[in-house]
């Protein structure tokens, strides 16, 4: 489905599909379907610095929240075909080939309405920072054939409790945005990741 000028579904139109949803998640859900304003606000956000100039094609930006969250935001570009690199970005079997600090994770529901689904992740112990992990739900969302958001959040869920000795982070911005420059059998595709997150560690160890 395509969401000309970031147009979102009706709010009549989730709360009768939010009746598919497993009760458990079905608030998260629902914001979810109301929340690609907030996340380009957050991208656009004036406040970015950059953290180093592009390295090996990679340009970081960060900053810290309101919230007194650190934020980041890294842009690159690659080729590939735009629906096997959403695939990719889902695949909690492919975050260990781009993410040192990945320890392992799975959804545990897919196929929900809008093409949404839930993910548990869980993250390494780095020297002195303990393991964290976080509940995540997702959804695609495309403004056209060229440009793709994927947008995020934490939440909690009753079937996920904290487990002892790994502290529960939070982030109530993370997404993707995919836009392709170039068409051809392979397209060169600008990629940005970005993120506000709580991993419950000092802004000094976080940056």
């Amino acid at each position: 489905m395509i969401y000309p000028n970031g147009v979102e579904p009706p709010r009549e139109e989730v709360l009768k599909y939010s009746l598919l949803v497993p009760e458990n998640i079905r608030s998260a859900w629902i914001d979810l379907q109301s929340c690609f304003k907030s996340h380009r606000e957050f991208i656009k956000h004036e406040g970015w610095n950059v953290y180093h100039k592009p390295k090996n094609g990679v340009k970081l930006f960060t900053r810290v929240s309101e919230s007194n969250r650190f934020c980041i935001k890294s842009v690159a570009q690659c080729r590939g075909n735009v629906n096997q690199i959403i695939k990719a970005l889902f695949s909690s079997d492919y975050k260990v080939l781009y993410d040192d600090t990945f320890e392992g994770g799975h959804n545990f529901f897919e196929n929900l309405p809008y093409a949404t689904m839930t993910t548990y992740a869980k993250f390494k112990k780095v020297m002195v920072v303990s393991s964290r992990d976080v509940i995540m739900i997702a959804k695609p969302f495309r403004i056209s054939d060229k440009l793709i958001y994927l947008l995020g959040n934490s939440f909690e869920v009753d079937s996920y409790p904290p487990v002892k000795n790994v502290v529960r982070a939070e982030t109530p911005f993370t997404g993707w945005r995919i836009k392709v420059l170039e068409d051809g059998p392979v397209p060169l595709c600008k990629i940005m990741f970005y993120s506000e997150a709580d991993f419950k560690i000092s802004l000094f160890l976080a940056k």
